[in-house]
């Protein structure tokens, strides 16, 4: 992911598009995930997370798509 850190319009050109000056800066933003495949016998998927305050019932997003893939 990146982040821009400015933009500036430098000039309006001839052909009406404008040279722009501008700065990124890459960044490490986002979740790991890993799956691990349940027995067959177990009745529905299960969801952990090591970041407190994370919720891992039904209203975690993932478990929402998990959830909605699955119904007819």
């Amino acid at each position: 992911m990146q982040v821009n850190l400015f933009l500036r319009v430098v000039r309006r050109r001839e052909d009406g598009y404008h040279d722009l000056a501008s700065l990124f800066h890459v960044i490490d933003l986002g979740d790991q995930m890993r799956f691990t495949l349940l027995p067959e016998s177990t009745e529905r998927d299960e969801l952990s997370c090591d970041m407190e305050g994370v919720p891992t019932d039904e209203t975690n997003l993932v478990i929402k798509v998990d959830t909605q893939t699955k119904s007819p």
